[in-house]
């Protein structure tokens, strides 16, 4: 750390020695720390989190069976008598029950830069995607991505050769034991703001080759999100920021303008109405069943947190002097404008989810909560 941190590595320190003694001594619940933390930023931790830059996510999440192409891209089917060798041969399950989902669309932005957009699908097949053609090496795998008028059904961008194209191997799909999941990703660059802003439907539809030479797979329907919902921050979700501090179990959090300036001058000025109120932040360890809320019953000591014993949520005190009952014990969440300190009772790996949520009254911390995303985002922060 800087030299100009060290009163605040001190005071932490002794804070945390003292509740460590008293919690040996009395055996109570401890203390929350980070309720004691000085939210002063490091420079260092404000970059990291502007180099994430600033995006927000649809959740999609819609499937659809994979439907064969033929090599010139057009819709097909197999002979009934084609034999060929397993995995390949059309008497084989392997042709059965393929599907493609559509987890995520997130929508990037950052000062002077054109925007783009990264589209995240999920491949449950028992064939073995791969990223060029065996039966034509000049042909690949490849993103396609339209955006689509909603009222008169009108084409108004396409780009059907969007690479490259990444293939994850995820696992077996627990659903179906006959498949392997695959994650499949690619990025959509130069697209403007009129583009971004147009009120059309983003849709997607990847072309996939496989290891058989003449299975190529594509999903069978076009799928996406209504884009021009930007102006409504409950139906996507604003990224959030969150850096490891290095010690102590520390994070630095930023709500989704800390990660291009601290006072928002960055964010698109057709997408700012679209800035959420404040976000929802859960955690949880590895492992546990659920994400908990804030206040959560602990342990009698940190040493007894197992993987599964903590649930919470990411939230900070009101200031002084205010009476909230909206949120648990006079909490506050992460508002989008701003960076604070954060620290876990656990170290190690932590899953993170979060969402947008809008109140009734801006500025208001005793308003009620008018909506919030219909699903999560997720990341995974490890601290010490």
């Amino acid at each position: 750390m800087r030299t100009k941190n060290k009163p605040f590595l001190k005071a932490f320190c002794a804070i945390a020695l003292a509740l460590y003694f008293c919690g040996c001594q009395k055996n109570t619940q401890p203390t929350i720390i980070e309720s004691s933390i000085s939210d002063e930023i490091p420079d260092w931790a404000k970059k990291e989190m502007r180099k994430q830059k600033g995006g927000f996510t649809y959740v999609v999440n819609k499937k659809s069976p994979v439907v064969y192409l033929d090599q010139q891209g057009n819709e097909r089917k197999f002979d009934a008598g084609r034999i060929m060798n397993i995995p390949c041969d059309q008497e084989e399950d392997d042709f059965l029950n393929n599907e493609f989902t559509h987890l995520y669309q997130s929508i990037w932005y950052a000062c002077g830069e054109d925007f783009k957009v990264v589209v995240e699908y999920e491949l449950s097949t028992a064939f073995t995607p791969v990223l060029t053609n065996p039966a034509n090496p000049s042909q690949v795998s490849r993103g396609r991505f339209r955006i689509i008028d909603t009222s008169t059904n009108a084409t108004l961008y396409t780009n059907s050769n969007i690479t490259p194209v990444t293939i994850t191997h995820v696992g077996p799909d627990p659903n179906n034991a006959d498949k392997q999941l695959y994650r499949i990703s690619y990025t959509v660059t130069g697209l403007t703001e009129a583009q971004m802003t147009t009120g059309g439907s983003f849709e997607n539809r990847p072309i996939i080759y496989s290891d058989c030479p003449d299975v190529i797979t594509t999903a069978g329907s076009w799928q996406g999100a209504i884009a021009g919902a930007p102006v409504d921050a409950c139906s996507k979700v604003d990224r959030i920021s969150m850096v490891p501090g290095g010690f102590d179990r520390v994070a630095f959090v930023g709500g989704c303008d800390e990660q291009i300036s601290t006072v928002g001058s960055c964010y698109p000025p057709s997408l700012a109405s679209g800035r959420p109120h404040e976000h929802d932040v859960e955690w949880r360890k590895p492992g546990d069943p659920t994400y908990g809320n804030w206040p959560g019953a602990l342990p009698n000591e940190l040493a007894f947190l197992t993987i599964n014993s903590y649930n919470q949520r990411i939230a900070w005190p009101y200031t002084s002097g205010q009476a909230c009952t909206r949120y648990p014990n006079k909490r506050e969440k992460l508002q989008f404008f701003t960076a604070r300190v954060y620290q876990f009772p656990v170290s190690g790996t932590i899953e993170v989810r979060y969402r947008n949520a809008m109140v009734t009254t801006f500025g208001n911390n005793c308003s009620g909560t008018a909506c919030t995303s219909p699903d999560w985002v997720y990341l995974t922060i490890n601290v010490r």
